[in-house]
């Protein structure tokens, strides 16, 4: 994990998991690394 964010860590490769896994899931109580919450898709209730 790099000690900065880059602008590779948006281009939705291995440094954004790296980022969102190591970083932000932590601070997300329920949450769990490989979770399917985790999937970039949205739920839509009708």
């Amino acid at each position: 994990m790099e000690d900065k964010i880059l602008l590779a860590h948006g281009s939705g490769g291995r440094l954004s998991h790296e980022l969102i896994e190591k970083v932000f899931v932590p601070h997300f109580q329920g949450l769990k690394a490989g979770s399917p919450d985790l999937d970039d898709s949205a739920c839509v209730a009708r």
